[in-house]
């Protein structure tokens, strides 16, 4: 049986070695807080490791989802879960995510493979 926990340990070396440190900005449910009489959401910021490239020229949907010209693909390493309420900083630029795909071989989360918009 083929072991997919090492290939996803390759693919995060992978990312470490030729992607970028990128961020995950995740914002929590606003929580109503009595003392005060609002509610406030909580961002926390974590660290990633990824790559960006274009989409070629000519692709024009991924995933049911239409490629506009600014879109990027985006690989994340599959350390935590990539939500679609998730926002990414690449190199200062700050992408919402369009849709998700993963790369889960028999179940095994190897990598997120990430339709983003700047």
């Amino acid at each position: 049986m083929f072991d997919y926990a090492d290939t996803a340990a390759l693919a995060v070396e992978a990312l470490t070695e030729f992607g970028a440190p990128i961020v995950r900005r995740v914002t929590t449910a606003p929580v109503y807080s009595p003392a005060t009489g609002t509610a406030s959401a909580v961002q926390s910021d974590l660290a990633r490791v990824g790559a960006i490239f274009d989409y070629g020229a000519g692709q024009t949907q991924v995933r049911g989802q239409l490629v506009q010209v600014s879109d990027k693909r985006l690989l994340v390493d599959p350390t935590a879960e990539v939500l679609m309420t998730d926002v990414f900083v690449v190199n200062g630029t700050t992408y919402t995510v369009v849709s998700i795909g993963e790369i889960n071989p028999a179940g095994t989360r190897v990598l997120y493979d990430l339709h983003v918009r700047a």
